[in-house]
């Protein structure tokens, strides 16, 4: 299971970031702030994809979700860094995939903690 809800977080994280790549709201604030302008943005979508696949695994799997969600947070940041490591692009491409990994996989946890009570309310 755990393998399954790491693919889905990837795909669902690859989605999101390809919406936010074309949505390009993001470039004014790029020109004020500086890399916080498109940084932000790339940690709130990885962070919210792995809490929407997180968060439906807490439903499903109740309290068991938590270690299920560890496990596939870890696989999909070996996924992510593995990736990386295939086809390096930089500092800047590392500093990302880094980010990547962590923040789905924080997402993964957080979204299994906070509706695992739900399943037995």
């Amino acid at each position: 299971m755990a393998i399954c809800t790491a693919y889905a977080s990837l795909a669902l994280f690859t989605w999101a970031i390809g919406q936010l790549a074309m949505a390009r709201f993001w470039e004014p604030w790029v020109r004020q702030i500086g890399v916080l302008g498109s940084e932000i943005p790339f940690v709130l979508v990885t962070l919210t994809s792995g809490f929407a696949i997180g968060a439906a695994l807490g439903l499903v799997f109740g309290y068991r979700a938590s270690r299920i969600a560890v496990f596939s947070g870890v696989l999909a940041a070996i996924a992510l860094l593995v990736g990386e490591a295939t086809y390096p692009d930089g500092v800047s491409s590392l500093w990302s995939s880094v980010t990547a990994a962590a923040t789905l996989a924080a997402g993964l946890v957080i979204g299994s903690i906070c509706t695992r009570p739900l399943r037995h309310a």
